[in-house]
């Protein structure tokens, strides 16, 4: 499977729904050095589709606010487990109804798709800064969803 990609989600205007933004940049260069395409994206909703579309792997890693877990975890979330945290998100369109019309259109969903949450303190908040108990901690939380990200991809595709 060589047609994989990692999708990092946010909206820069939110203190800590950016996070999944910045990361994304550090992460960039080590991530296409690996073969996969990088897109940073701001947009959400349906607009989802084009990234998606034809997809082996995709890698799909936004802010979450749950209250279940520390400020800063990592956490792969099931499309089906929205249900439980999409009040709490910021979008209205999400992934779980992209994914289910792109299933019912035929418009070729990705064969893997994992939806990785990143724990944050306020993704609502306008503010250019992030909150204070995310910022010492973001290249902790980058170098940690990098680990993630190929450990899931060689267990997916077999690899090593």
């Amino acid at each position: 499977m060589n047609n994989k990609s990692v999708i990092f989600l946010g909206n820069y205007l939110f203190r800590d729904d950016k996070v999944p933004l910045l990361i994304g940049e550090s992460l960039r260069d080590k991530l296409e050095r690996d073969g996969f395409t990088v897109y940073i994206v701001e947009k959400t909703g349906y607009i989802l589709m084009e990234y998606l579309e034809g997809m082996d792997i995709v890698f799909i890693v936004d802010s979450i606010k749950t209250g279940r877990y520390e400020i800063g975890s990592i956490i792969v979330v099931k499309p089906e487990d929205f249900k439980i945290y999409s009040p709490l998100s910021p979008h209205y369109v999400g992934i779980p109804e992209t994914l289910k019309l792109m299933s019912m259109l035929n418009l070729n969903p990705p064969k893997h798709t994992i939806i990785i949450g990143i724990e944050v303190e306020d993704p609502y908040t306008l503010d250019e800064s992030i909150s204070p108990s995310l910022a010492p901690i973001i290249d902790t939380i980058s170098k940690k969803l990098y680990r993630e990200i190929i450990s899931m991809y060689n267990s997916i595709c077999g690899c090593r």
